[in-house]
Protein backbone atom coordinates (compact mmCIF):
# COMPACT_ATOMS: atom_id res chain seq x y z
CA UNK A 1 0.00 0.00 0.00
CA UNK A 2 1.71 3.14 -1.36
CA UNK A 3 -1.00 5.32 -1.62
CA UNK A 4 -3.99 6.13 0.58
CA UNK A 5 -7.16 8.22 -0.62
CA UNK A 6 -8.40 10.21 2.49
CA UNK A 7 -12.09 11.34 2.52
CA UNK A 8 -12.83 14.02 4.61
CA UNK A 9 -16.42 15.61 5.77
CA UNK A 10 -15.43 18.78 6.86
CA UNK A 11 -15.64 18.04 10.21
CA UNK A 12 -12.83 17.44 13.29
CA UNK A 13 -14.06 14.28 13.74
CA UNK A 14 -13.46 13.29 10.09
CA UNK A 15 -9.73 14.82 10.18
CA UNK A 16 -8.60 12.51 13.08
CA UNK A 17 -7.55 10.29 10.19
CA UNK A 18 -5.03 13.05 9.33
CA UNK A 19 -2.81 12.28 11.85
CA UNK A 20 -2.21 8.73 10.96
CA UNK A 21 -1.88 9.88 7.22
CA UNK A 22 1.40 11.97 8.14
CA UNK A 23 2.54 8.66 10.15
CA UNK A 24 2.17 6.75 7.29
CA UNK A 25 3.24 9.59 4.97
CA UNK A 26 7.24 9.21 6.96
CA UNK A 27 7.51 5.99 5.43
CA UNK A 28 7.22 7.16 1.81
CA UNK A 29 3.50 6.70 1.75
CA UNK A 30 1.98 9.02 -0.48
CA UNK A 31 -1.60 10.50 0.60
CA UNK A 32 -4.62 12.34 -1.64
CA UNK A 33 -7.45 14.15 0.15
CA UNK A 34 -10.85 13.71 -1.00
CA UNK A 35 -13.83 16.23 -0.25
CA UNK A 36 -17.14 15.13 -1.35
CA UNK A 37 -19.94 17.76 -1.42
CA UNK A 38 -23.40 16.98 -1.98
CA UNK A 39 -25.40 17.77 -5.23
CA UNK A 40 -27.80 20.84 -4.65
CA UNK A 41 -30.64 18.43 -5.62
CA UNK A 42 -30.02 16.30 -2.35
CA UNK A 43 -30.68 19.26 -0.30
CA UNK A 44 -33.63 20.59 -2.07
CA UNK A 45 -36.64 19.24 -3.35
CA UNK A 46 -37.68 21.46 -6.07
CA UNK A 47 -33.59 23.12 -6.31
CA UNK A 48 -35.07 25.41 -9.54
CA UNK A 49 -37.22 27.31 -7.53
CA UNK A 50 -36.38 26.43 -3.75
CA UNK A 51 -32.83 28.88 -4.83
CA UNK A 52 -32.06 31.86 -6.60
CA UNK A 53 -30.67 30.77 -10.51
CA UNK A 54 -27.19 31.78 -9.13
CA UNK A 55 -27.22 29.37 -6.92
CA UNK A 56 -29.42 26.20 -8.03
CA UNK A 57 -26.99 26.36 -11.62
CA UNK A 58 -23.48 27.32 -10.44
CA UNK A 59 -22.30 24.90 -8.52
CA UNK A 60 -19.05 26.09 -8.77
CA UNK A 61 -19.10 27.99 -5.16
CA UNK A 62 -19.39 24.55 -3.84
CA UNK A 63 -15.99 23.22 -5.33
CA UNK A 64 -13.99 26.20 -4.39
CA UNK A 65 -15.20 25.83 -0.84
CA UNK A 66 -13.87 22.36 -0.90
CA UNK A 67 -10.97 22.71 -2.44
CA UNK A 68 -10.29 25.57 -0.44
CA UNK A 69 -11.01 23.30 2.60
CA UNK A 70 -8.39 20.76 1.59
CA UNK A 71 -5.54 23.17 0.74
CA UNK A 72 -6.41 24.32 4.62
CA UNK A 73 -6.71 21.12 6.00
CA UNK A 74 -3.13 19.82 4.16
CA UNK A 75 -1.42 23.51 4.99
CA UNK A 76 -2.32 23.05 8.72
CA UNK A 77 -1.34 19.57 9.05
CA UNK A 78 1.73 19.86 7.14
CA UNK A 79 0.59 16.98 4.65
CA UNK A 80 2.30 16.94 1.14
CA UNK A 81 -1.32 15.51 -0.64
CA UNK A 82 -2.58 15.49 -4.12
CA UNK A 83 -6.28 17.91 -3.52
CA UNK A 84 -9.32 16.14 -5.19
CA UNK A 85 -12.84 17.67 -5.01
CA UNK A 86 -15.97 15.73 -6.33
CA UNK A 87 -19.85 16.03 -6.24
CA UNK A 88 -22.11 13.36 -5.12
CA UNK A 89 -23.07 11.11 -2.20
CA UNK A 90 -20.20 10.78 0.01
CA UNK A 91 -19.81 6.77 0.41
CA UNK A 92 -21.32 6.08 -3.18
CA UNK A 93 -18.30 9.08 -4.52
CA UNK A 94 -15.57 7.73 -2.67
CA UNK A 95 -15.85 4.07 -3.88
CA UNK A 96 -16.30 4.98 -7.39
CA UNK A 97 -13.66 7.71 -7.56
CA UNK A 98 -11.39 5.12 -5.40
CA UNK A 99 -12.33 2.50 -8.34
CA UNK A 100 -10.14 4.64 -10.80
CA UNK A 101 -7.77 5.70 -8.86
CA UNK A 102 -4.05 5.22 -8.38
CA UNK A 103 -4.51 4.89 -4.37
CA UNK A 104 -3.87 1.75 -3.10
CA UNK A 105 -6.04 1.87 0.01
CA UNK A 106 -8.29 3.97 1.70
CA UNK A 107 -7.51 5.82 5.09
CA UNK A 108 -11.12 7.47 7.24
CA UNK A 109 -12.22 7.97 10.51
CA UNK A 110 -15.19 5.96 11.65
CA UNK A 111 -17.68 8.91 11.42
CA UNK A 112 -18.02 12.00 10.48
CA UNK A 113 -20.11 15.17 11.05
CA UNK A 114 -22.86 13.45 13.81
CA UNK A 115 -20.07 12.85 16.22
CA UNK A 116 -21.83 10.06 17.91
CA UNK A 117 -18.39 8.08 18.55
CA UNK A 118 -19.62 4.71 17.26
CA UNK A 119 -19.91 3.31 13.78
CA UNK A 120 -23.70 3.24 12.85
CA UNK A 121 -25.61 1.41 10.60
CA UNK A 122 -25.38 3.12 7.34
CA UNK A 123 -22.63 5.47 7.70
CA UNK A 124 -20.17 6.84 5.26
CA UNK A 125 -17.87 4.71 6.76
CA UNK A 126 -19.61 1.33 6.99
CA UNK A 127 -20.74 1.79 3.36
CA UNK A 128 -17.52 2.65 1.66
CA UNK A 129 -16.53 -0.63 3.75
CA UNK A 130 -19.00 -2.68 1.95
CA UNK A 131 -18.69 -1.25 -0.85
CA UNK A 132 -14.73 -0.85 -1.69
CA UNK A 133 -12.64 -3.22 -3.45
CA UNK A 134 -9.82 -1.96 -1.86
CA UNK A 135 -8.09 -2.42 1.70
CA UNK A 136 -10.13 0.40 4.05
CA UNK A 137 -7.85 1.68 6.99
CA UNK A 138 -10.51 3.25 9.78
CA UNK A 139 -9.39 5.04 12.36
CA UNK A 140 -11.76 5.64 15.42
CA UNK A 141 -11.67 9.51 16.67
CA UNK A 142 -9.73 9.40 20.22
CA UNK A 143 -10.34 12.91 21.67
CA UNK A 144 -6.31 12.09 23.15
CA UNK A 145 -3.39 13.58 21.95
CA UNK A 146 -1.23 10.41 21.88
CA UNK A 147 0.47 9.78 18.37
CA UNK A 148 -0.27 6.82 15.87
CA UNK A 149 2.36 4.07 16.38
CA UNK A 150 2.90 0.55 14.85
CA UNK A 151 4.68 -1.36 17.16
CA UNK A 152 2.77 -4.90 17.27
CA UNK A 153 -0.16 -5.48 14.64
CA UNK A 154 -3.05 -8.33 15.40
CA UNK A 155 -4.07 -10.30 12.22
CA UNK A 156 -7.28 -12.40 12.22
CA UNK A 157 -7.13 -15.69 10.81
CA UNK A 158 -9.44 -18.53 10.14
CA UNK A 159 -7.61 -20.83 8.42
CA UNK A 160 -8.87 -19.71 4.90
CA UNK A 161 -7.05 -18.76 2.21
CA UNK A 162 -8.75 -15.83 1.99
CA UNK A 163 -8.47 -14.37 5.35
CA UNK A 164 -4.62 -15.02 4.74
CA UNK A 165 -4.64 -11.88 2.14
CA UNK A 166 -4.90 -9.66 5.44
CA UNK A 167 -1.78 -11.59 6.60
CA UNK A 168 0.19 -10.71 3.78
CA UNK A 169 -0.81 -7.14 4.29
CA UNK A 170 0.09 -7.00 8.12
CA UNK A 171 3.67 -8.53 7.17
CA UNK A 172 4.57 -6.03 4.75
CA UNK A 173 3.61 -3.00 6.88
CA UNK A 174 5.55 -5.12 9.91
CA UNK A 175 8.67 -4.77 7.92
CA UNK A 176 8.50 -1.29 6.67
CA UNK A 177 7.80 -0.33 10.39
CA UNK A 178 9.49 -2.53 12.19
CA UNK A 179 6.66 -3.90 14.21
CA UNK A 180 5.75 -7.51 15.78
CA UNK A 181 2.89 -9.94 14.31
CA UNK A 182 0.81 -11.41 16.93
CA UNK A 183 -1.88 -14.12 14.55
CA UNK A 184 -5.06 -15.12 16.21
CA UNK A 185 -7.55 -17.62 15.58
CA UNK A 186 -10.66 -18.57 17.92
CA UNK A 187 -12.37 -21.52 17.68
CA UNK A 188 -15.74 -21.33 18.77
CA UNK A 189 -18.41 -23.41 16.60
CA UNK A 190 -18.56 -27.13 15.21
CA UNK A 191 -20.50 -29.30 13.38
CA UNK A 192 -20.54 -32.15 15.77
CA UNK A 193 -23.19 -33.69 18.02
CA UNK A 194 -22.98 -32.30 21.63
CA UNK A 195 -22.45 -35.44 23.18
CA UNK A 196 -18.66 -35.15 21.50
CA UNK A 197 -18.58 -30.96 21.65
CA UNK A 198 -15.29 -31.13 24.34
CA UNK A 199 -13.21 -33.80 22.50
CA UNK A 200 -13.76 -31.83 19.30
CA UNK A 201 -13.19 -28.45 20.18
CA UNK A 202 -10.15 -29.22 22.00
CA UNK A 203 -8.82 -31.03 18.70
CA UNK A 204 -9.98 -27.67 16.63
CA UNK A 205 -8.06 -25.49 19.47
CA UNK A 206 -5.32 -27.89 18.60
CA UNK A 207 -5.07 -27.85 15.21
CA UNK A 208 -5.99 -24.08 15.33
CA UNK A 209 -2.71 -23.44 17.28
CA UNK A 210 -0.69 -25.72 14.97
CA UNK A 211 -1.62 -23.61 11.87
CA UNK A 212 -0.79 -20.36 12.98
CA UNK A 213 2.57 -21.93 13.95
CA UNK A 214 3.26 -22.70 10.49
CA UNK A 215 1.93 -19.60 9.36
CA UNK A 216 4.28 -17.82 12.08
CA UNK A 217 7.43 -19.96 10.33
CA UNK A 218 6.58 -18.45 6.83
CA UNK A 219 7.09 -15.02 7.96
CA UNK A 220 10.75 -14.60 8.15
CA UNK A 221 12.31 -12.21 9.93
CA UNK A 222 9.76 -10.61 11.70
CA UNK A 223 8.81 -11.46 15.26
CA UNK A 224 5.60 -13.41 15.60
CA UNK A 225 3.85 -14.96 18.51
CA UNK A 226 0.14 -16.71 18.16
CA UNK A 227 -2.68 -17.09 20.04
CA UNK A 228 -5.52 -19.68 19.67
CA UNK A 229 -8.23 -20.41 21.61
CA UNK A 230 -11.31 -21.63 22.65
CA UNK A 231 -13.82 -17.91 22.46
CA UNK A 232 -16.81 -16.21 21.19
CA UNK A 233 -14.89 -14.68 17.83
CA UNK A 234 -15.85 -11.19 18.19
CA UNK A 235 -14.57 -11.07 22.31
CA UNK A 236 -11.41 -12.85 21.58
CA UNK A 237 -10.66 -10.41 18.90
CA UNK A 238 -11.49 -7.19 21.07
CA UNK A 239 -9.58 -8.93 23.94
CA UNK A 240 -6.16 -9.91 22.00
CA UNK A 241 -6.68 -6.03 20.64
CA UNK A 242 -5.75 -4.48 24.27
CA UNK A 243 -2.04 -4.66 23.51
CA UNK A 244 -1.98 -4.25 19.75
CA UNK A 245 -1.75 -0.93 17.60
CA UNK A 246 -3.66 -1.95 14.82
CA UNK A 247 -6.22 -5.00 13.64
CA UNK A 248 -6.09 -6.45 10.35
CA UNK A 249 -8.86 -8.64 9.27
CA UNK A 250 -10.42 -10.03 6.06
CA UNK A 251 -13.78 -8.79 4.58
CA UNK A 252 -15.29 -12.47 4.74
CA UNK A 253 -13.14 -16.25 5.10
CA UNK A 254 -14.68 -19.79 5.39
CA UNK A 255 -13.54 -20.70 1.64
CA UNK A 256 -15.18 -17.99 0.55
CA UNK A 257 -18.98 -19.41 1.09
CA UNK A 258 -19.71 -17.01 4.05
CA UNK A 259 -19.59 -13.78 3.91
CA UNK A 260 -18.92 -11.03 6.38
CA UNK A 261 -22.38 -9.00 6.35
CA UNK A 262 -24.69 -7.08 7.95
CA UNK A 263 -24.86 -8.49 11.52
CA UNK A 264 -21.38 -10.30 10.74
CA UNK A 265 -18.32 -10.66 12.84
CA UNK A 266 -16.45 -7.88 11.05
CA UNK A 267 -18.92 -5.29 11.40
CA UNK A 268 -19.15 -6.48 14.73
CA UNK A 269 -15.81 -5.79 15.24
CA UNK A 270 -16.05 -2.51 13.56
CA UNK A 271 -19.22 -1.40 16.16
CA UNK A 272 -17.18 -2.08 19.40
CA UNK A 273 -13.18 -1.92 18.15
CA UNK A 274 -11.32 1.52 19.49
CA UNK A 275 -7.85 -0.07 17.81
CA UNK A 276 -7.12 1.52 13.78
CA UNK A 277 -8.77 -1.18 11.84
CA UNK A 278 -7.62 -2.13 8.39
CA UNK A 279 -10.06 -4.44 6.21
CA UNK A 280 -8.47 -5.99 3.52
CA UNK A 281 -11.12 -7.65 0.59
CA UNK A 282 -11.14 -10.75 -0.80
CA UNK A 283 -12.47 -9.07 -4.21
Amino acid sequence: MQKFLIPLDGSKTGESALKWGKFLAQKGKKLELLRCYHPLASLYSFPDFATPPPVSYDLSGFARFARQYLEEVAKENELEATLTVKEGDPAETIVIYDETSDSDAILMATHGQGGLGKWLLGSTATKVVRASKKPVLLIRPDESDAEPKLEKILVCLDGSELAERGLSRAADLAREFGASLKLYRAVDETPYPMSDIQTVLLKAEESARDYLAEKATELEGLKVETTAQLAPVVDGVLAQAKDCDLVVMTSHGYSGFRRWILGSIAEAVMQRCDKPLLIVHER
